[in-house]
């Protein structure tokens, strides 16, 4: 049987340590700002989100208000009417 040796094959990886810790902490630093941007970002959402309810329903109170009003002013009148007669 016939051998062949082509030699030895090395690879050799070298990995700057405080480098490689300078990009992890940047790319952390990304995270945590996007997180924090878009937690802001949902409050702000939630907090429009509860204002326009409560201008809604101050809006549903004064209509409503408004239809009570309308009602016992028809009733007075109605009453005034059925006297005068």
């Amino acid at each position: 049987m016939a051998s062949l040796d082509l030699g030895t094959l090395k690879i050799s990886v070298e990995v700057n340590n405080a480098e490689a810790h300078q990009q992890l902490d940047a790319t952390k630093e990304k995270v945590e700002s996007t997180s924090s941007s878009l937690g802001t970002k949902l409050t702000n959402a939630a907090g429009v989100a509860k204002t326009a309810m409560v201008g809604f329903a101050g809006v549903a109170t004064a209509v409503g208000a408004a239809a009570i009003k309308i009602a016992t002013d028809t009733a007075t009148a109605a009453d005034e009417i059925d006297k005068m007669s």
